[in-house]
């Protein structure tokens, strides 16, 4: 497993990813495996920070993304 944490471009249909651009690199998702919310931070006066996450199987392999707001994070790529 390699940790990323790196800004990616998502395209998505009906909200769910459908690719997935790091780079030089796409990554076309062929179905998604997961999805999960995580919320902290819920405590502070700059409010909550909210994730939304997707684990998605692609023809480079299975690779967790979030959505943060607008942005995209491709957070880690499992071997």
């Amino acid at each position: 497993m390699q940790q990323r944490s790196a800004p990616v471009q998502v395209q998505c249909v009906d909200g769910f990813p459908t690719r997935i651009v790091h780079g030089n690199r796409t990554y076309r998702v062929q179905s998604v495996i997961e999805c999960w919310v995580l919320q902290s931070r819920w405590w502070t006066r700059d409010g909550p920070v909210r994730r939304v996450y997707y684990r998605v199987d692609t023809d480079r392999g299975v690779v967790d993304v979030y959505r943060s707001g607008s942005r995209w994070t491709l957070a880690r790529h499992l071997d």
